[in-house]
């Protein structure tokens, strides 16, 4: 039993060090229907900008592999601290984008479930605060604070 629990507790100090050596991650990715119940695997408007670091140096070496570690199944149950920024891009009737409404949230989740739940009452503001007829997508960039 103590090795076990050593063990438990060793791998919870090494998930604690990696959340902290990815503090800085930025995930960028757009959704052209970000409220419809549909997982992201299913999700054909969602879409993937980008991935980098607020730190050049990380982001040298790859913030892709910081990515690619933060969605496996460990860190995914990782509650982490969130900054989330929103925007809407609009597209008038003559086919030219313009600008929408924005807004920041800060929330404590995992990745992908929580992010979403957090931001889905601002969104719905967002969209109120828009002509319905323009929303072309959402666009979220979230950084890992």
């Amino acid at each position: 039993m103590g090795k076990t629990n050593k063990k438990t507790i060793k791998k919870q100090r090494e998930i604690k060090l990696m959340v902290r050596k990815m503090r800085g991650l930025i995930i960028s990715w757009t959704d052209r229907d970000p409220l419809a119940e549909v997982s992201l695997k299913e999700d054909v408007d969602f879409e993937y900008e980008y991935v980098r670091h607020k730190n050049p140096y990380v982001n040298q070496i790859g913030a892709d592999t910081l990515f690619d570690v933060l969605t496996l199944s460990e860190f995914k149950r990782q509650p982490m601290n969130w900054q989330i920024d929103l925007s809407i891009d609009c597209k008038d009737s003559k086919g030219d984008f313009y600008p929408g409404p924005e807004a920041t949230i800060s929330c404590n989740g995992c990745i992908w479930a929580d992010l979403t739940e957090a931001t889905e009452e601002t969104i719905e503001k967002l969209f109120s605060m828009s002509n319905p007829n323009h929303i072309e997508r959402v666009r979220f960039i979230a950084t890992l604070v």
